[in-house]
Protein backbone atom coordinates (compact mmCIF):
# COMPACT_ATOMS: atom_id res chain seq x y z
CA UNK A 1 0.00 0.00 0.00
CA UNK A 2 1.00 3.69 -0.52
CA UNK A 3 0.64 5.35 2.43
CA UNK A 4 1.13 8.79 -0.07
CA UNK A 5 -0.55 8.69 -2.86
CA UNK A 6 -3.73 5.95 -2.19
CA UNK A 7 -7.23 6.92 -1.11
CA UNK A 8 -7.36 8.79 2.23
CA UNK A 9 -10.67 6.85 2.80
CA UNK A 10 -9.15 3.32 1.61
CA UNK A 11 -6.42 3.37 3.49
CA UNK A 12 -8.59 4.38 6.93
CA UNK A 13 -10.75 1.08 6.62
CA UNK A 14 -7.63 -0.38 5.78
CA UNK A 15 -6.30 -0.38 8.60
CA UNK A 16 -8.86 0.40 10.71
CA UNK A 17 -10.77 -3.11 10.00
CA UNK A 18 -7.58 -4.92 11.14
CA UNK A 19 -7.38 -2.67 13.88
CA UNK A 20 -10.58 -3.00 14.97
CA UNK A 21 -10.83 -6.73 14.53
CA UNK A 22 -7.68 -7.05 16.48
CA UNK A 23 -9.38 -4.83 19.39
CA UNK A 24 -12.65 -6.78 18.97
CA UNK A 25 -10.55 -10.51 19.34
CA UNK A 26 -8.48 -8.94 22.32
CA UNK A 27 -11.92 -7.74 24.28
CA UNK A 28 -14.13 -10.87 23.17
CA UNK A 29 -11.11 -12.86 25.32
CA UNK A 30 -10.82 -10.09 28.15
CA UNK A 31 -14.63 -10.00 28.16
CA UNK A 32 -14.24 -14.32 28.43
CA UNK A 33 -11.73 -13.92 31.34
CA UNK A 34 -14.05 -11.72 33.63
CA UNK A 35 -17.16 -13.77 32.46
CA UNK A 36 -15.48 -17.04 32.78
CA UNK A 37 -14.21 -16.04 36.54
CA UNK A 38 -17.46 -14.11 37.55
CA UNK A 39 -19.81 -16.98 36.69
CA UNK A 40 -17.43 -19.79 37.24
CA UNK A 41 -15.63 -19.16 40.50
CA UNK A 42 -17.55 -16.20 41.90
CA UNK A 43 -18.19 -12.87 42.53
CA UNK A 44 -14.92 -12.53 44.90
CA UNK A 45 -13.18 -13.90 42.26
CA UNK A 46 -13.88 -11.57 39.11
CA UNK A 47 -13.06 -8.55 42.21
CA UNK A 48 -10.06 -10.20 43.11
CA UNK A 49 -9.04 -9.77 39.11
CA UNK A 50 -9.81 -6.23 39.56
CA UNK A 51 -7.12 -6.09 41.99
CA UNK A 52 -4.59 -7.46 39.93
CA UNK A 53 -5.88 -4.90 36.76
CA UNK A 54 -3.02 -2.42 37.88
CA UNK A 55 -0.48 -4.71 37.48
CA UNK A 56 -1.34 -6.07 34.28
CA UNK A 57 -1.87 -3.19 32.77
CA UNK A 58 1.45 -1.75 33.76
CA UNK A 59 3.55 -4.11 31.67
CA UNK A 60 1.22 -4.38 28.85
CA UNK A 61 1.82 -0.61 29.05
CA UNK A 62 5.73 -0.30 28.75
CA UNK A 63 5.38 -2.38 25.67
CA UNK A 64 3.12 0.53 24.60
CA UNK A 65 5.23 3.17 26.13
CA UNK A 66 8.23 1.83 23.61
CA UNK A 67 6.31 0.28 20.79
CA UNK A 68 4.15 3.99 20.29
CA UNK A 69 7.03 5.87 20.99
CA UNK A 70 9.48 4.03 18.48
CA UNK A 71 6.52 3.65 15.80
CA UNK A 72 5.69 7.07 15.38
CA UNK A 73 9.32 8.27 14.94
CA UNK A 74 9.98 5.20 12.60
CA UNK A 75 6.81 6.16 10.39
CA UNK A 76 7.78 10.24 10.43
CA UNK A 77 11.18 8.76 9.51
CA UNK A 78 10.05 6.56 6.39
CA UNK A 79 7.63 9.47 5.29
CA UNK A 80 10.44 11.19 4.64
CA UNK A 81 12.14 8.98 3.04
CA UNK A 82 14.99 8.14 5.97
CA UNK A 83 14.93 4.26 6.21
CA UNK A 84 18.46 4.56 8.10
CA UNK A 85 17.17 6.83 10.95
CA UNK A 86 13.67 4.71 11.21
CA UNK A 87 15.65 1.41 11.83
CA UNK A 88 18.06 3.19 14.09
CA UNK A 89 14.73 4.43 16.46
CA UNK A 90 13.52 0.46 15.81
CA UNK A 91 16.68 -0.17 17.58
CA UNK A 92 16.90 2.04 19.84
CA UNK A 93 13.39 1.03 21.05
CA UNK A 94 14.18 -2.12 20.77
CA UNK A 95 17.09 -2.23 23.57
CA UNK A 96 14.93 -0.14 25.87
CA UNK A 97 12.05 -2.38 25.48
CA UNK A 98 14.21 -5.70 26.56
CA UNK A 99 16.09 -3.91 29.38
CA UNK A 100 12.37 -3.03 30.83
CA UNK A 101 11.08 -6.30 30.64
CA UNK A 102 14.01 -7.95 32.35
CA UNK A 103 13.95 -5.78 35.11
CA UNK A 104 10.38 -6.37 35.37
CA UNK A 105 10.56 -10.42 35.48
CA UNK A 106 13.39 -9.70 38.16
CA UNK A 107 12.09 -7.43 40.00
CA UNK A 108 8.36 -9.11 40.04
CA UNK A 109 9.05 -12.49 40.57
CA UNK A 110 11.14 -11.37 43.77
CA UNK A 111 8.25 -8.70 45.19
CA UNK A 112 5.53 -10.81 44.42
CA UNK A 113 3.08 -10.41 47.30
CA UNK A 114 4.31 -6.98 48.37
CA UNK A 115 3.05 -5.84 44.85
CA UNK A 116 -0.07 -7.23 44.89
CA UNK A 117 -1.00 -6.20 48.97
CA UNK A 118 0.38 -2.22 47.27
CA UNK A 119 -2.94 -2.96 45.35
CA UNK A 120 -5.47 -3.11 48.75
CA UNK A 121 -5.72 -7.01 48.62
CA UNK A 122 -6.31 -8.85 51.79
CA UNK A 123 -7.53 -12.16 53.47
CA UNK A 124 -9.59 -14.15 50.67
CA UNK A 125 -9.12 -11.39 47.88
CA UNK A 126 -4.96 -11.65 48.50
CA UNK A 127 -5.20 -15.36 47.52
CA UNK A 128 -7.47 -15.46 45.06
CA UNK A 129 -5.33 -12.33 43.35
CA UNK A 130 -2.16 -14.09 43.95
CA UNK A 131 -3.55 -17.40 42.40
CA UNK A 132 -4.16 -15.50 39.00
CA UNK A 133 -1.25 -12.58 39.10
CA UNK A 134 2.10 -14.89 40.22
CA UNK A 135 1.36 -16.53 36.31
CA UNK A 136 2.38 -13.03 35.20
CA UNK A 137 5.12 -12.29 37.12
CA UNK A 138 6.35 -15.64 35.34
CA UNK A 139 5.32 -15.09 31.68
CA UNK A 140 6.75 -10.85 32.79
CA UNK A 141 8.73 -10.66 29.06
CA UNK A 142 6.33 -11.80 26.61
CA UNK A 143 3.40 -9.79 28.58
CA UNK A 144 6.02 -6.89 28.08
CA UNK A 145 6.87 -7.38 24.40
CA UNK A 146 3.73 -8.31 22.71
CA UNK A 147 2.31 -4.43 22.50
CA UNK A 148 6.01 -3.50 21.17
CA UNK A 149 5.79 -5.78 18.79
CA UNK A 150 2.45 -5.29 17.31
CA UNK A 151 2.96 -1.13 17.34
CA UNK A 152 5.86 -2.12 14.67
CA UNK A 153 4.08 -4.59 12.63
CA UNK A 154 1.47 -2.35 12.37
CA UNK A 155 3.74 0.66 11.50
CA UNK A 156 5.58 -1.71 8.59
CA UNK A 157 2.53 -2.13 6.49
CA UNK A 158 1.37 -5.34 7.87
CA UNK A 159 -1.50 -4.51 10.23
CA UNK A 160 -3.01 -7.97 9.21
CA UNK A 161 -0.39 -10.19 10.59
CA UNK A 162 -1.29 -8.11 13.71
CA UNK A 163 -4.89 -8.64 13.61
CA UNK A 164 -3.90 -12.97 12.74
CA UNK A 165 -1.58 -12.87 15.97
CA UNK A 166 -4.47 -11.13 18.62
CA UNK A 167 -7.07 -13.49 17.02
CA UNK A 168 -4.59 -16.69 17.29
CA UNK A 169 -3.85 -15.21 21.07
CA UNK A 170 -7.95 -14.61 21.84
CA UNK A 171 -8.66 -18.41 20.53
CA UNK A 172 -5.88 -19.95 22.95
CA UNK A 173 -6.94 -17.49 25.49
CA UNK A 174 -11.12 -18.36 25.15
CA UNK A 175 -10.46 -22.27 24.89
CA UNK A 176 -8.18 -22.20 27.87
CA UNK A 177 -9.92 -20.24 29.74
CA UNK A 178 -13.41 -22.65 29.91
CA UNK A 179 -11.52 -25.74 29.60
CA UNK A 180 -9.33 -25.08 32.42
CA UNK A 181 -11.87 -23.13 34.89
CA UNK A 182 -14.78 -25.40 34.18
CA UNK A 183 -14.19 -29.15 33.54
CA UNK A 184 -10.14 -29.35 35.09
CA UNK A 185 -11.29 -27.19 37.79
CA UNK A 186 -8.27 -24.70 37.93
CA UNK A 187 -9.71 -21.51 39.15
CA UNK A 188 -8.17 -18.56 39.57
CA UNK A 189 -4.60 -20.91 38.47
CA UNK A 190 -6.80 -22.00 35.48
CA UNK A 191 -7.93 -18.46 34.15
CA UNK A 192 -4.38 -17.15 34.52
CA UNK A 193 -2.48 -20.01 32.56
CA UNK A 194 -5.50 -19.30 29.68
CA UNK A 195 -4.29 -15.29 29.69
CA UNK A 196 -0.70 -15.41 29.79
CA UNK A 197 -0.76 -18.82 26.80
CA UNK A 198 -2.84 -16.40 24.80
CA UNK A 199 -0.16 -13.31 25.33
CA UNK A 200 2.54 -15.62 24.75
CA UNK A 201 0.56 -16.66 21.09
CA UNK A 202 0.31 -13.26 20.01
CA UNK A 203 3.82 -12.48 20.46
CA UNK A 204 5.46 -15.07 18.56
CA UNK A 205 2.81 -14.36 15.70
CA UNK A 206 3.94 -11.32 15.59
CA UNK A 207 7.58 -12.48 15.59
CA UNK A 208 6.82 -13.99 12.37
CA UNK A 209 6.54 -10.58 10.72
CA UNK A 210 10.15 -9.80 10.98
CA UNK A 211 10.97 -13.31 9.30
CA UNK A 212 8.61 -12.62 6.23
CA UNK A 213 9.33 -10.67 3.14
CA UNK A 214 6.94 -8.06 3.92
CA UNK A 215 9.59 -6.98 6.51
CA UNK A 216 11.40 -3.33 6.05
CA UNK A 217 13.07 -3.44 9.47
CA UNK A 218 16.34 -3.81 10.17
CA UNK A 219 18.42 -3.90 12.90
CA UNK A 220 20.88 -0.64 12.84
CA UNK A 221 23.82 0.30 14.62
CA UNK A 222 22.30 3.44 17.49
CA UNK A 223 23.51 6.66 17.55
CA UNK A 224 22.58 8.94 20.48
CA UNK A 225 21.24 6.59 22.24
CA UNK A 226 20.45 8.38 25.32
CA UNK A 227 18.46 11.43 23.26
CA UNK A 228 16.47 9.01 21.06
CA UNK A 229 15.73 7.02 23.50
CA UNK A 230 14.24 10.02 25.62
CA UNK A 231 12.33 10.92 22.04
CA UNK A 232 10.75 7.90 21.94
CA UNK A 233 9.49 7.86 25.75
CA UNK A 234 8.21 11.39 25.15
CA UNK A 235 6.57 10.14 22.43
CA UNK A 236 4.81 7.12 24.06
CA UNK A 237 4.40 8.67 27.37
CA UNK A 238 0.78 9.50 27.03
CA UNK A 239 -0.05 6.30 25.10
CA UNK A 240 1.53 4.58 28.03
CA UNK A 241 -0.77 6.32 30.41
CA UNK A 242 -3.71 5.79 28.20
CA UNK A 243 -3.49 2.14 28.26
CA UNK A 244 -2.34 2.41 32.43
CA UNK A 245 -5.22 4.53 32.67
CA UNK A 246 -7.82 1.91 33.63
CA UNK A 247 -5.06 0.32 36.37
CA UNK A 248 -4.91 3.93 38.15
CA UNK A 249 -8.30 4.38 37.66
CA UNK A 250 -9.32 1.00 39.17
CA UNK A 251 -6.55 1.44 41.93
CA UNK A 252 -8.25 4.64 43.35
CA UNK A 253 -11.44 3.31 42.73
CA UNK A 254 -11.12 -0.64 44.35
CA UNK A 255 -9.49 1.75 47.58
CA UNK A 256 -12.38 4.69 47.76
CA UNK A 257 -14.68 1.40 47.43
CA UNK A 258 -13.47 -0.10 50.38
CA UNK A 259 -13.16 2.87 52.35
CA UNK A 260 -16.79 4.13 51.22
CA UNK A 261 -19.08 1.23 50.03
CA UNK A 262 -19.69 -2.28 50.55
CA UNK A 263 -18.55 -5.33 48.85
CA UNK A 264 -22.12 -5.40 46.48
CA UNK A 265 -20.22 -2.25 45.22
CA UNK A 266 -17.15 -3.76 44.76
CA UNK A 267 -18.36 -6.18 42.86
CA UNK A 268 -20.51 -4.43 40.40
CA UNK A 269 -17.31 -1.86 39.96
CA UNK A 270 -15.85 -5.02 38.79
CA UNK A 271 -18.33 -5.41 36.00
CA UNK A 272 -18.10 -1.29 34.91
CA UNK A 273 -14.33 -1.57 34.95
CA UNK A 274 -14.44 -4.95 32.62
CA UNK A 275 -16.81 -2.85 30.14
CA UNK A 276 -14.30 0.10 30.43
CA UNK A 277 -11.30 -2.25 29.69
CA UNK A 278 -13.50 -3.36 26.84
CA UNK A 279 -14.63 -0.22 25.08
CA UNK A 280 -11.31 1.54 25.83
CA UNK A 281 -9.85 -1.04 23.41
CA UNK A 282 -12.07 -0.52 20.90
CA UNK A 283 -11.47 3.06 21.18
CA UNK A 284 -7.73 2.55 20.74
CA UNK A 285 -8.29 0.27 17.87
CA UNK A 286 -9.39 3.20 15.59
CA UNK A 287 -6.11 5.36 17.25
CA UNK A 288 -3.81 2.50 15.85
CA UNK A 289 -5.63 2.75 12.44
CA UNK A 290 -4.96 6.53 12.42
CA UNK A 291 -1.05 6.87 13.63
CA UNK A 292 0.53 5.14 10.83
CA UNK A 293 -0.94 6.91 7.91
CA UNK A 294 -1.50 10.43 10.01
CA UNK A 295 2.73 10.07 10.61
CA UNK A 296 3.81 9.10 7.67
CA UNK A 297 1.82 11.55 5.91
CA UNK A 298 2.86 13.96 8.51
CA UNK A 299 6.32 13.21 7.80
CA UNK A 300 5.80 14.29 4.06
CA UNK A 301 4.02 17.59 5.22
CA UNK A 302 0.63 16.14 3.43
CA UNK A 303 -1.46 18.03 6.14
CA UNK A 304 -4.74 17.81 3.58
CA UNK A 305 -4.92 13.86 3.42
CA UNK A 306 -4.63 14.52 7.09
CA UNK A 307 -7.38 16.64 7.88
CA UNK A 308 -9.08 13.96 5.98
CA UNK A 309 -7.89 11.27 8.15
CA UNK A 310 -9.17 13.36 11.25
CA UNK A 311 -12.62 13.32 9.94
CA UNK A 312 -13.07 9.49 9.56
CA UNK A 313 -11.69 8.87 12.81
CA UNK A 314 -13.83 11.11 15.06
CA UNK A 315 -16.70 10.61 13.30
CA UNK A 316 -16.05 6.53 14.19
CA UNK A 317 -15.38 7.21 17.61
CA UNK A 318 -18.52 9.72 18.45
CA UNK A 319 -20.57 7.21 16.60
CA UNK A 320 -19.10 4.26 19.36
CA UNK A 321 -19.81 6.36 22.20
CA UNK A 322 -23.29 6.57 21.60
CA UNK A 323 -23.95 3.13 21.26
CA UNK A 324 -21.75 2.18 24.12
CA UNK A 325 -23.30 4.44 26.56
CA UNK A 326 -26.76 3.88 25.18
CA UNK A 327 -26.25 0.24 26.11
CA UNK A 328 -25.27 0.40 30.00
CA UNK A 329 -27.70 3.54 30.12
CA UNK A 330 -31.03 1.61 29.11
CA UNK A 331 -29.78 -2.20 29.42
CA UNK A 332 -27.90 -1.89 32.79
CA UNK A 333 -29.12 -5.23 34.41
CA UNK A 334 -28.85 -7.24 31.43
CA UNK A 335 -25.32 -6.02 31.16
CA UNK A 336 -24.38 -6.63 34.40
CA UNK A 337 -26.13 -10.57 34.20
CA UNK A 338 -23.37 -10.91 31.39
CA UNK A 339 -20.63 -11.16 34.19
CA UNK A 340 -21.94 -12.17 37.51
CA UNK A 341 -25.36 -13.87 38.87
CA UNK A 342 -27.05 -10.81 40.55
CA UNK A 343 -28.12 -10.76 43.96
CA UNK A 344 -30.55 -8.48 45.73
CA UNK A 345 -27.97 -5.94 46.52
CA UNK A 346 -25.89 -6.13 43.18
CA UNK A 347 -29.38 -5.56 41.49
CA UNK A 348 -29.89 -2.28 43.06
CA UNK A 349 -26.16 -0.91 42.95
CA UNK A 350 -26.54 -1.99 39.31
CA UNK A 351 -29.52 -0.26 38.43
CA UNK A 352 -28.44 2.98 40.34
CA UNK A 353 -24.47 3.27 39.31
CA UNK A 354 -24.06 1.78 35.74
CA UNK A 355 -26.46 4.59 34.53
CA UNK A 356 -24.31 7.18 35.51
CA UNK A 357 -20.78 5.32 34.78
CA UNK A 358 -21.66 4.74 31.31
CA UNK A 359 -22.62 8.54 30.03
CA UNK A 360 -18.52 8.83 30.18
CA UNK A 361 -18.45 6.74 27.27
CA UNK A 362 -19.99 9.66 25.39
CA UNK A 363 -16.91 11.43 25.25
CA UNK A 364 -14.11 8.70 25.98
CA UNK A 365 -13.54 7.83 22.45
CA UNK A 366 -12.89 11.70 21.09
CA UNK A 367 -10.35 11.72 24.37
CA UNK A 368 -8.70 8.29 23.88
CA UNK A 369 -8.08 8.45 19.77
CA UNK A 370 -6.96 12.71 20.72
CA UNK A 371 -4.10 10.99 22.37
CA UNK A 372 -3.17 8.96 19.02
CA UNK A 373 -3.48 11.61 16.50
CA UNK A 374 -1.56 14.14 18.46
CA UNK A 375 1.02 11.14 19.00
CA UNK A 376 1.21 11.10 15.02
CA UNK A 377 1.53 14.32 14.50
CA UNK A 378 4.79 14.85 17.09
CA UNK A 379 2.44 17.10 19.27
CA UNK A 380 3.65 15.17 22.65
CA UNK A 381 2.95 17.91 25.00
CA UNK A 382 -0.55 17.74 23.75
CA UNK A 383 -0.87 14.23 23.75
CA UNK A 384 0.55 14.07 27.41
CA UNK A 385 -2.13 16.95 28.52
CA UNK A 386 -4.79 14.88 27.40
CA UNK A 387 -3.71 11.68 29.42
CA UNK A 388 -2.81 13.41 32.06
CA UNK A 389 -5.73 15.33 32.67
CA UNK A 390 -8.14 12.63 31.87
CA UNK A 391 -5.79 9.23 33.63
CA UNK A 392 -4.58 10.98 36.88
CA UNK A 393 -5.52 14.57 37.51
CA UNK A 394 -9.37 15.19 37.06
CA UNK A 395 -10.44 11.71 37.91
CA UNK A 396 -8.04 10.85 40.96
CA UNK A 397 -9.36 14.24 42.43
CA UNK A 398 -12.86 13.37 41.63
CA UNK A 399 -12.54 10.22 42.98
CA UNK A 400 -10.94 11.80 46.41
CA UNK A 401 -12.92 14.26 46.75
CA UNK A 402 -16.43 13.17 45.41
CA UNK A 403 -17.18 10.89 48.09
CA UNK A 404 -15.26 13.25 50.67
CA UNK A 405 -17.84 15.46 50.19
CA UNK A 406 -21.16 14.15 48.90
CA UNK A 407 -21.13 10.38 49.96
CA UNK A 408 -20.06 6.96 48.69
CA UNK A 409 -22.35 7.07 45.77
CA UNK A 410 -20.81 10.52 44.31
CA UNK A 411 -17.87 8.25 43.30
CA UNK A 412 -19.87 7.15 40.26
CA UNK A 413 -19.98 10.73 38.73
CA UNK A 414 -16.06 11.01 38.97
CA UNK A 415 -15.34 9.41 35.55
CA UNK A 416 -18.49 11.02 33.24
CA UNK A 417 -17.25 14.69 34.52
CA UNK A 418 -13.87 13.66 34.32
CA UNK A 419 -14.49 12.68 30.11
CA UNK A 420 -16.63 15.25 29.96
CA UNK A 421 -14.42 18.03 31.20
CA UNK A 422 -11.15 16.62 28.94
CA UNK A 423 -13.32 16.48 25.56
CA UNK A 424 -13.88 20.20 25.80
CA UNK A 425 -10.28 19.75 26.58
CA UNK A 426 -9.49 18.04 23.54
CA UNK A 427 -11.23 19.99 21.36
CA UNK A 428 -9.68 23.71 21.76
CA UNK A 429 -6.49 21.42 21.24
CA UNK A 430 -7.54 19.93 17.94
CA UNK A 431 -8.87 23.65 17.10
CA UNK A 432 -5.41 24.99 17.92
CA UNK A 433 -3.46 22.30 15.83
CA UNK A 434 -6.01 22.70 13.11
CA UNK A 435 -4.70 26.41 12.76
CA UNK A 436 -1.37 25.81 12.83
CA UNK A 437 -1.73 23.06 10.26
CA UNK A 438 -3.73 25.40 8.23
CA UNK A 439 -1.13 28.08 8.73
CA UNK A 440 1.79 25.80 7.19
CA UNK A 441 0.24 24.90 4.08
Amino acid sequence: MDLLNDSVKNLYFRYLFPSMGSAVVASVYLMTDAVVIGKGIGDNALAALNMTTPIISFMLSIGILFGIGGSVLFSVHKGTGDDEKANKCFTTALLGVLTAAIIICVLFNIFDKQILSLMGAKDELFDLAFDYVRFYYYFAIPSVLVNFCSAFVRSDKDPNRAMIAVTAGGIVNVVFDIVLVYPAQMGMAGAAIASVSGITVQWLVCLTHFLSKKNTIRISKPIKVLKNTFQILKGGLSGFITELSNAIIIFVFNLQLLNYCSNAELAVYGVLANCAILFNALFVGVGQAVQPVSAFNFGAGQNGRIAKLRKYAYSTVLIMGVVFALSGILFPELVASCFIDLTDATREVTKTAMPIYFIAFFAMGVNVLSTYYFQSLMKGGYSLAVSMLRNIIISSVLLITLPMLFGGFAIWFAIPITEAVVAVISFILLIKNNKQMKSKV
